[in-house]
């Protein structure tokens, strides 16, 4: 999934590398794709919001919307959005048939989103639990604090409702995944987070 935030310089790449990258796994050139044939794993490339088109027979098309607001703004996504990105990961798990389900994602500026939701669910300072991803520079991470502060500042995600959080500092992907640990739930199987 791709993500709005972007826009407040959080990311050492450019936009324009998501549908790189999964056009890679797609083709399996990524680690990932060594790590799966390795482990004798199917891999499922899914795309829950990625801001360019995926022309890709390989690809799953699950998008939500094609990327996530810029939460430092406003909210990420609707409710609705959340729901269906969470719903749309649990129909993924439930169509599949599996022993153990290992979920990753893949979106430039995706360790934001995921920042703003731990700072928000654990109640830790942004800057504890903030990282430098992709290896940002000390401006870059400066940027990233700062959005993911005037995006909880701006939106008050409520700690005690995840679809509240996941709508206003979160990202399709990250729906698409808690749906597909709930889906693994459901059928009694194993999830293994990346």
């Amino acid at each position: 999934g791709d993500h709005g935030v972007v826009d407040e310089h959080v990311s050492a790449y450019p936009q324009s590398v998501t549908p790189q990258m999964v056009l890679n796994f797609l083709s399996g050139g990524a680690g990932v794709n060594v790590l799966a044939r390795h482990a004798g794993c199917d891999m499922v490339v899914v795309d829950m919001g990625v801001a360019h088109g995926i022309e890709h027979e390989g690809c799953v098309n699950r998008k939500i919307a094609p990327g996530t607001k810029n939460f430092s703004q406003g909210p990420a996504m609707t409710r609705g959005e959340a729901e269906r990105s969470v719903v749309a990961g649990i129909e993924l798990a439930l169509e599949r048939d599996f022993d153990l389900l290992g979920t990753g994602d893949m979106g430039i500026g995706n360790t934001t989103p995921s920042s703003a939701i731990a700072a928000v669910m654990t109640g830790c300072d942004v800057e504890d639990i903030t990282g430098r991803g992709t290896g940002i520079d000390d401006e870059t991470y400066a940027h990233k604090v700062s959005a993911i502060k005037r995006g909880i500042s701006v939106n008050h995600p409520d700690p005690l409702d995840a679809l509240d959080v996941l709508s206003k500092v979160g990202g399709f992907e990250i729906g698409g995944i808690a749906g597909l640990i709930i889906g693994a739930a459901i059928k009694r199987r194993l999830a293994v987070v990346d």
